[in-house]
Parts: C-alpha cells; sequence; structure tokens
C-alpha cells in the first residue's frame, strides 16, 4: 500500500534519520568553524587584551534551542566608559546566527527580531556566519536591515576595536 496516509516504510524512516544526522553535524561544525574565525580575528594584535568568551545555546539533546540567538560572543570592555565607571564594568557583546549546509538564510522576519535583541542587550554588532564544508566560515553583518560581508572580522573581534560609545538608557 503506497497512498499517503500509511505510515513511513523502514528505508524512509532510515533516511530521514541519516538526515537529520547529517544536518546536526553540519550545524555543529558550523559553530566550531565559527568559534575559529573569531579566536583567529581576535589574536592578530600585539596587544593583550580579554578574549572574547563564546557562549552556545543549545537545546536538551545538544541540537538547536529555541530563540534567534545560536551563539553570543562576549568579553570585559577595556574602553573609557564615562559616566562615573571604570575600565572594564562593561561587557561587550556580539550576537551571532550560525548557518551551516543548506540552511536558509534568515527571512526579514528574522533580522527584525535579531535588531529587536541587539536594541534590548545594548549588543554592538549582529553577525550572521555562514559555512559550507570545505571551507572557512564568513561573516555578514546586520546593517540597515541587511547583511553586508564583513571581509575582515578582526574589525569587530580585534582588541582594538572602535572607542565604546554608550547607548543612553532606557527610562521607565
Amino acid at each position: 500500500m503506497n497512498d499517503k496516509s500509511s505510515a513511513p516504510t523502514a528505508t524512509e524512516t532510515e533516511k530521514r534519520a541519516s538526515a537529520v544526522k547529517a544536518a546536526q553535524r553540519t550545524a555543529r561544525w558550523a559553530r566550531i568553524m565559527t568559534k575559529v574565525l573569531i579566536s583567529k580575528s581576535s589574536n592578530k594584535s600585539p596587544q593583550r587584551q580579554p578574549q572574547w568568551e563564546i557562549l552556545n545555546f543549545l537545546g536538551p539533546k545538544k541540537g538547536e534551542s529555541r530563540g534567534i540567538i545560536d551563539l553570543l560572543a562576549i568579553r570585559k570592555s577595556h574602553a573609557d566608559p564615562g559616566e562615573g565607571l571604570k575600565r572594564g564594568d562593561l561587557l561587550d557583546l556580539v550576537i551571532i546566527q550560525v548557518k551551516g549546509g543548506s540552511a536558509r538564510y534568515p527571512t526579514e522576519n528574522d533580522r527584525k527580531r535579531l535588531l529587536g535583541v541587539k536594541a534590548h542587550y545594548r549588543a554592538r554588532e549582529v553577525i550572521l556566519s555562514e559555512w559550507q564544508e570545505g571551507s572557512k566560515a564568513r561573516f555578514y553583518r546586520l546593517a540597515d536591515e541587511d547583511w553586508q560581508l564583513l571581509e575582515k572580522p578582526e574589525e569587530i573581534f580585534s582588541p582594538n576595536r572602535r572607542k565604546l560609545t554608550l547607548a543612553k538608557p532606557n527610562k521607565r
């Protein structure tokens, strides 16, 4: 019986399970290669600055988790914060979404959500990391609600990053 209401065969189930495993492997490697590129980009300066810590947001089975953020790059900011604060009091945050293999790009709604998260946490940047097997990861910066290829990731992850500018606190 080969109608649409019949249960999948053992072969079909095995193919689906294999595809899921391949997608999980690709996603894991895309996160790893993103971390490698961040590490290489942040080590291009002879000055020893705080290293970026990369936080993974994984689901219960170490797969993708709910929500728009895949990785968060965070480090202490040693820029002069002004306004009565001292160096090292503030943090630099970079929100990262990771795509590997044939994963679809973020939709317009996804981009709006990412910009909303960026504004909420006052993150410095929103980055899309793309990785294809056999190549290095490429970064795109979310600017003006569209993605721009980031030729030099050290522009964001270098210790000599531009001077910190503080956003005005939200009034409650």
